[in-house]
């Protein structure tokens, strides 16, 4: 039996979503925009189990609402969703939301995260190139998706340079 190393916590920038790939650096100026959903994959080598959603504020003052979700890779049906929720806290500042307590198999998954504004204060993040990096790292993306939709229609570009937001969720039962 082989035992697996799975963290606590899961962010988009770590090595069991994109940040395996994309260098480890944030932007936190730049403007969200209004309703449209980030798809950000997610491999999970055993079962996880989690009720907490993370975030980090950008060095903007929070504003708007934002939804984060679990969706199914391969028939994009959404598992679970925080649902429409203020942006909390204060500037560069980590936050946490409790999201229904689920539980997700070994497998392959998509992170999801839509704002509901266009403005500076959100979440830290990594700008793409372009929405062809993205879509070679497995990105998605939806127009008008807020809150998020269920199933998810995805597509590969974004009509405008796409970004990678700073979210994560944390097991069930742990601290940080």
């Amino acid at each position: 039996m082989t035992l697996r190393y799975i963290p606590k916590e899961i962010w988009t920038l770590d090595k069991l979503s994109v940040g395996w790939v994309y260098p480890l650096a944030s932007v936190t100026t730049g403007t969200s925009v209004a309703n449209l959903a980030c798809f950000y994959p997610l491999y999970l080598p055993e079962s996880f189990t989690f009720d907490t959603v993370l975030t980090v504020n950008n060095a903007n003052a929070p504003a708007g609402n934002f939804d984060f979700g679990i969706y199914s890779s391969d028939t994009f049906a959404r598992i679970v969703s925080l649902g429409s929720t203020a942006v909390a806290g204060s500037a560069s500042i980590r936050q946490e939301y409790a999201i229904t307590e689920t539980v997700l198999a070994a497998g392959a998954y998509y992170m999801a995260v839509v704002k509901d504004t266009a403005t500076t204060g959100t979440f830290q993040r990594v700008d793409l190139a372009a929405s062809t990096t993205a879509a070679a790292y497995g990105l998605a993306f939806q127009a008008s998706a807020f809150p998020l939709p269920d199933p998810m229609v995805p597509l590969r570009t974004a009509a405008q340079n796409p970004f990678l937001y700073r979210v994560g969720i944390r097991q069930s039962g742990a601290s940080f």
